[in-house]
């Protein structure tokens, strides 16, 4: 069996947190528990989270706020929005700053496991190590997004997402496809 998946949830109602916590752990899920909008940030951003629940009504820094600060940081974590704000701005307010889904409370156990697993099954698997390609008097550094000969640092790879499936079926870095191109067209240079 695999490395079990660790949620971070942000709530700061005592009852809701512990039947979210409860339902997750039965089904297999490592769980950290946050009970204020700051505290939750700094769950998230530790290494091995897989995916965020956040509330957005919280003691010391909202929701939102909590999302635009990962989004900085973590631009790929998946977060679900748990929150008792169904209004149509709200809702489109968190989809817009990034979060990857929305859900208005009250909810079932068996509803919210269910957009877990899927929001899960549709994001990438965690960045690997930075890769380097080097070739003649080019490297290029796929983890850092641009490339480098011996006259300097030339421009950036990514256009945001960092992800291209370009490369096969397999989702490849975006920065590794430009790369590979990248020391594809310098070949070709130094060849004519």
């Amino acid at each position: 069996m695999g490395k079990k998946r660790t949620v971070v949830v942000v709530e700061d109602e005592d009852a809701i947190r512990r039947a979210v916590v409860d339902a997750l752990r039965i089904t297999g899920y490592e769980v950290v528990e946050a009970a204020d909008g700051a505290e939750g940030l700094e769950a998230a951003r530790r290494a091995g989270v897989d995916l965020v629940l956040l509330d957005l009504l919280l003691p010391k820094m909202d929701g939102f706020t909590v999302l635009e600060q990962l989004r900085v940081s973590h631009p790929a974590l998946p977060v679900i929005i748990l929150t008792a704000r169904g209004s149509e701005d709200d809702r489109v307010r968190g989809l817009k700053i990034g979060a990857d889904d929305y859900v208005v409370k009250p909810f079932s156990a068996r509803e919210l496991l269910a957009r877990v697993q899927a929001v899960l099954r549709r994001s990438p698997e965690r960045p690997t190590p930075v890769i380097r390609i080097m070739a003649g008097n080019t490297t290029v550094d796929c983890g850092r997004s641009g490339h480098s000969t011996r006259r300097g640092t030339c421009g950036a790879f990514g256009n945001g997402s960092g992800y291209s499936s370009t490369l096969g079926s397999a989702r490849w870095p975006r920065s590794f496809a430009r790369g590979i191109a990248l020391l594809r067209l310098g070949t070709q240079r130094r060849n004519h």
